[in-house]
């Protein structure tokens, strides 16, 4: 698997987490749905991104995830890394979790019970 492969598979990941969690409290604000854009849309700044690629990317939107996807896709995409390395990649997915969820000023019951399964279920601090 190509670097830029990986680094795409990556940013779907947390695109779809960001989703997830952007949804979870059953308001998707425009702060949440911005912040989320903008990630994605920062992609294109890696450089040698294709087209089917970026739209790859684009189209994770399109789509609701349940906790238990995100949980399986997590587990199969830092599988690849070393331990080491997996620890640095889940605790990126955590600081970026906070951020989706703090952005709209508000931490609803329901992203906080989300937040502790994902942590729970990926064994992350």
């Amino acid at each position: 698997m190509g670097d830029m492969e990986t680094l795409v598979k990556v940013v779907k990941l947390m695109a779809k987490t960001g989703l997830y969690f952007a949804h979870c409290d059953g308001d998707y604000s425009q702060s949440e749905k911005d912040f989320l854009e903008s990630y994605v849309s920062g992609i294109e700044m890696i450089g040698s991104i294709d087209d089917e690629l970026k739209q790859s990317v684009y189209s994770t939107f399109d789509h609701t995830y349940s906790l238990d996807e995100i949980v399986g896709e997590t587990r199969e995409v830092v599988d690849v890394f070393p331990a080491d390395q997996r620890q640095v990649i889940l605790k990126e997915m955590l600081h970026f979790i906070e951020k989706v969820i703090c952005i709209d000023k508000k931490i609803d019951t329901a992203e906080r019970t989300e937040y502790m399964k994902w942590k729970a279920a990926l064994g992350v601090e």
